[in-house]
């Protein structure tokens, strides 16, 4: 049932290709042709400094991971999540869907092809990176830094990290599509959450509130990814110690802000009056 569920909601929304588009395919493109716009014109400009560094792969899919925290690629994606949980309330076809599966079979699967949508989408800002170091290296005749020791690993568990800080995100977004019943009221209400978030984030780094830092999502996501960073080196040792947050407290609390979101609208929606959607 639950794979049925899947396949629906996956046709579903690959037939929605202005929407599977713009919150999926746009971000990684825009990212793509700037990055190329940006080495082309330091390129035409001042060649010596464009061939003052190797171009590096790593660093490249590295960043394509990080863009899991940037606000334009979030704000995007929110909506694409929206479009999947808030949509049916929109078009009123959720008592039809309702005849096929059940509620929790249907909640889930809309996540899981959120977070499907989202893997593809960092796949494609990393493919974008690793076409900007090859472009760059072509220009400019410096070969490309090699891998260093464990960069599959680091990869790896970076790809896994920035997934799971999405799915979170996903698992928001389904929270506020039921309770709001509505496309807009999901979108600003999330967004206006992860903009509280971030705030709460900043301060709590600011004024060392240690036991704020081990509950936040953006702290914990730093953590993570400081710790991938010092697998290849890439950071001195001292400053992942340095961080009051341990690995697995910070593994925890990604997993925590993705399940108990999603405990909750399953909570919702199971209990949910649906006699006019």
């Amino acid at each position: 049932m639950i794979g049925q569920a899947f396949s629906s909601e996956w046709v579903k929304a690959l037939r929605q290709k202005r929407g599977l588009f713009w919150a999926y395919g746009f971000t990684p493109i825009a990212g793509l042709v700037i990055g190329l716009i940006g080495f082309i014109w330091l390129y035409s400009t001042n060649p010596a400094m464009a061939a003052m560094s190797a171009p590096s792969p790593m660093k490249a899919l590295m960043d394509g991971c990080g863009v899991a925290r940037n606000p334009v690629v979030i704000l995007f994606l929110v909506m694409g999540a929206a479009n999947l949980f808030a949509g049916e309330y929109r078009w009123l076809t959720w008592r039809y869907m309702l005849v096929r599966n059940t509620r929790l079979n249907l909640m889930a699967a809309k996540l899981a092809v959120f977070v499907l949508l989202s893997a593809i989408c960092l796949l494609a800002f990393m493919l974008g990176g690793l076409i900007v170091a090859g472009v760059d290296s072509a220009f400019t005749h410096v070969a490309m830094q090699p891998f260093p020791k464990g960069a599959g690993a680091a990869i790896l568990a970076a790809f896994g990290i920035a997934l799971l800080d999405l799915a979170g995100v996903g698992a928001l977004v389904a929270v506020a599509s039921v309770v709001s019943r509505t496309l807009t009221g999901a979108i600003i209400s999330i967004i206006v959450f992860l903009l509280v978030l971030v705030f709460a984030e900043s301060q709590a780094m600011m004024h060392q509130v240690t036991w704020a830092q081990q509950i936040l999502p953006g702290i914990a996501y730093d953590r993570l990814m400081a710790g991938v960073m010092g697998l290849i080196g890439a950071i001195p040792r001292q400053a992942m110690l340095a961080s009051p947050v341990s690995v697995p407290g910070a593994i925890a609390v990604l997993v925590a802000w993705l399940a108990v979101p999603a405990a909750l609208a399953a909570a919702l929606f199971v209990r949910q009056d649906l006699s006019r959607e």
